[in-house]
């Protein structure tokens, strides 16, 4: 059966709009036929219209979003929550009942910067949960792309990209690193 909507790539649950799965092996099909402006349309869904590329990162079909990408299917976009984020919270001054500040760590603001949602972890705590995000299969090869200066076929939102270089920093990859700042506008700012 070959689709003719883009709702038919993904699985409802029931008449609801709570989409359980996308239909991989149909909509690779769809690719390989070229029906790109097929696969660039928004489907209906619990959070909302959402792109198909983007229900394939949620659902962790990365070799799929990245073949719709470089297949030229139009709105592929990477935004930050795709990156599923691992933050340590352990030494936060935040929780701590009142507002904290200690002796010495002075934050600078910066006009094109993005506070990390961990902004006042200890950079131990901080480099532990960037290395938990860095393993996962998407952000691994994000950072291995631009490791080696490969192109990727899709955008990538600024605060996507501001906190894949506060990974690359935290991690230590120097090459990741150097490659996301020159491509990144804002800056990841923490304590």
């Amino acid at each position: 059966m070959e689709a003719t909507a883009a709702t038919d790539f993904v699985c409802y649950a029931g008449t609801s709009e709570m989409i359980l799965w996308v239909k991989e092996f149909q909509l690779g099909g769809a690719l390989r036929d070229g029906h790109q402006n097929l696969l660039s349309q928004r489907v209906p869904s619990q959070w909302g219209p959402v792109h198909l590329f983007d229900l394939c990162l949620t659902f962790g079909l990365f070799d799929t979003a990245w073949a719709m990408a470089e297949g030229g299917v139009e709105g592929c976009r990477l935004e930050v929550y795709h990156l599923n984020r691992q933050f340590n919270r352990q030494n936060s001054y935040r929780f701590r009942g009142t507002w904290q500040t200690c002796a010495g760590e002075c934050c600078y603001g910066f006009p094109d910067g993005i506070w990390m949602d961990d902004w006042d972890a200890n950079l131990a705590d901080a480099a532990d949960a960037a290395r938990r995000t860095a393993s996962q299969p998407l952000a691994r090869t994000l950072l291995e792309a631009f490791r080696t200066s490969a192109g990727l076929p899709f955008a990538i939102s600024e605060e996507a990209m501001a906190h894949l270089l506060d990974i690359a920093v935290l991690i230590g990859d120097k090459e990741a690193a150097m490659s996301c700042a020159e491509r990144s506008r804002l800056r990841p700012l923490r304590r």
